[in-house]
């Protein structure tokens, strides 16, 4: 009679063992999914740039491939890159966004919007078929600070 009394005891003991364990992980998820609705801050809503406005990226600055990997990081987020080259130099000293289409550079200022660069320009040019050119100056690590990261991508 010992040994089932016994046995049952342990039986019992891991039972509830099991039930705590089993509560405290539900406690744990609730109080995370509570804590991630009421601190969860709304991100703000970008402006969506004009529909099938295409883009290219020059590499006006001293870091190697910059055009590249700004081409790859606008293209995550929808930008419609269709050229990546370099730019006639690499002495630029500010990142600048040129309106290709435009004198009132509404394509330039809603792609330097969404980048956050101030420098914006107008040089419309109908043989080129794009609606803005970017041309990444030596600030880009303010600007673009993921594409100055190593082996992102």
């Amino acid at each position: 009679m010992r040994r089932v009394k016994k046995g049952a005891e342990e039986g019992a003991k891991l039972g509830t063992a099991l039930l705590l364990v089993v509560t405290l992980l539900v406690m744990f998820f609730a109080a995370s999914f509570i804590f991630r609705m009421v601190h969860e801050l709304p991100q703000p809503k970008e402006e969506p740039l004009p529909k099938g406005m295409r883009v290219e990226v020059l590499n006006g600055s001293r870091h190697d491939r910059m055009a590249r990997k700004v081409a790859v990081l606008l293209r995550c987020e929808g930008v419609d890159v269709v050229n990546i080259d370099n730019a006639k130099s690499n002495d630029f000293p500010k990142t600048v966004v040129v309106d290709r289409v435009s004198n009132d550079m509404r394509y330039a200022k809603a792609v330097a919007k969404r980048i956050g660069c101030g420098e914006v320009m107008a040089e419309p040019d109908p043989s080129l078929y794009l609606e803005v050119s970017i041309i990444i100056g030596n600030d880009c690590a303010k600007l673009f600070p993921k594409a100055m990261e190593e082996q992102w991508w």
